[in-house]
């Protein structure tokens, strides 16, 4: 599973975990950092499923301990330490976020997780190849190993080129979902924007018109961007809060938040991120 960042590999992968939750319990592997977002992900989408956080000094050492649990989230770091528990049991699923994870293959992270049982192997990562082409060969061996043979062979018969990297996309096709934004662009609404333009204030417009020098506006951009910020040094949290555009913010932020909607805010300055 290897579509672009923001096309949904998540919820793809809990709509296949939802769909054979009854063939067994199922393991996911991801960076640490990932793990409350993944339980998140599952309560949110498929709540009926049991998830368990296998991870710190409280982690079961026995198989039982995973009793009545649908998915096991655990990092690899985890993974490994605890491979003698997690090979003895038969998962249904295992799937692999950040796959690119175990792209080298004589690193015992790789050849510990590729020896773990598992009916449906899958490998999420929206960089499938960073380096070199062995980073495919190495994911594809957790998937299918008889697909692209050994790697003695797989290197001799791909060089890292373009022709290469073309024929080895042929030959994974059919076992690999790749969709990329662009592709995708036509069915996601279109962008709507809307620019809203704020006076300053009377102080902050004197202090503008002090500073602002026509022959100096490429030199001075960066002083008359801060100041428009509101993250100039004289800037405090009541000054800013009267802000009219922070005042709007507050407004657009209620309005979302009251729809059960999400935004990204972008600023500028890390100031402003701490108001």
């Amino acid at each position: 599973l290897a579509d672009e960042m923001g096309l949904g590999k998540t919820l793809q992968v809990i709509s296949l975990l939802l769909s054979s939750k009854e063939e067994g319990i199922s393991l996911i592997i991801m960076p640490a950092s990932l793990l409350r977002n993944w339980e998140t992900e599952i309560h949110k989408f498929a709540p009926e499923m049991k998830t368990l956080i296998h991870s710190g000094s409280k982690r079961t050492g026995i198989a039982k301990g995973f009793n009545g649990i649908d998915v096991v989230l655990c990092s690899y770091e985890t993974a490994v330490n605890d491979w003698s528990l997690l090979e003895d049991i038969s998962w249904n699923v295992i799937a692999l976020d950040e796959a690119q994870a175990i792209k080298n293959p004589r690193s015992r992270r790789s050849n510990i997780i590729k020896d773990f049982n598992c009916r449906v192997p899958i490998a999420i990562t929206g960089t499938p190849v960073e380096n070199y082409l062995t980073d495919m060969w190495s994911i594809y061996e957790f998937i299918l190993p008889e697909l692209l043979g050994s790697q003695e062979t797989f290197e001799e018969d791909f060089e890292n080129t373009v022709a290469a990297a073309e024929e080895l996309g042929r030959i994974v096709a059919n076992f690999t979902i790749r969709r990329k934004v662009a592709d995708v662009a036509k069915d996601l609404p279109a962008i709507s924007q809307a620019l809203i333009p704020f006076d300053l204030s009377p102080e902050l417009q004197n202090e503008y018109e002090e500073i602002y020098d026509p022959a100096r506006t490429f030199e001075l951009s960066t002083t008359l961007r801060t100041l428009c910020a509101h993250s100039h040094d004289n800037s405090n949290f009541k000054s800013f809060k009267e802000a009219p555009k922070a005042a709007r913010l507050r407004e657009m932020v209620t309005e979302i938040y009251s729809q059960g909607q999400k935004l990204l805010i972008f600023a500028s300055y890390s100031k402003v991120i701490d108001f």
